[in-house]
């Protein structure tokens, strides 16, 4: 599977997620091929693990304690997933999805074309399609990672607490597609 195949069934969960429409809560690990080559990983749902990886999926069960909910990110699972497909782990952290509400923002946002910032270097290597756009002295940085999933990385925490509502309301909003 290449190309948009191989992001299909990832992106169709997230697009899912988005809409509200969950995995079940059934302490059950659904196993995905990775949505690019660049991208694998483990996503954590109530009650429900969803791991995309290219490796065989009996092999990658077989690595998880049964009836361990947090067996899929754990420490030891996650070490030996990395030693098997040669990867680095390098955070544990959260992925939001919503879909964008048909509105003008309520906002006001100004790209910024080539922000000279250790985040948007960053994000270049991990992310496609990275942008940035400044607001109310603060600069957030968007880019499409996860099976194409649009982002948001910030500058630095500071300007994420104090910024994330004003940028995730955008987003939501439509201003940033």
């Amino acid at each position: 599977m290449t190309g948009e195949g191989r992001k299909a069934p990832l992106t169709a969960l997230l697009a899912g997620a988005a809409a509200g429409r969950y995995p079940p809560a059934d302490g059950r690990v659904t196993i995905l091929p990775a949505a690019s080559p660049r991208d694998a990983g483990v996503i954590g749902f109530s009650a429900h693990a969803v791991i995309f990886i290219d490796a065989d999926p009996a092999w990658v069960a077989a690595q998880l304690p049964p009836d361990d909910l947090s067996g899929p990110l754990s420490p030891a699972f996650l070490q030996a997933l990395c030693q098997r497909t040669n990867r680095q782990a390098h955070t544990i952290d959260m992925l939001c999805v919503a879909t964008p509400l048909d509105r003008p923002p309520q906002i006001p946002l100004e790209p910024v074309p080539g922000l000279p910032h250790p985040r948007i270097t960053r994000a270049l290597r991990y992310r496609d399609e990275v942008r940035a756009w400044r607001t109310d002295g603060g600069v957030m940085v968007l880019g499409r990672g996860i099976a194409g999933s649009l982002l948001i990385i910030a500058t630095s925490l500071l300007v994420f607490l104090i910024f994330q509502r004003n940028f995730v309301k955008a987003l939501l909003q439509g201003a940033i597609r």
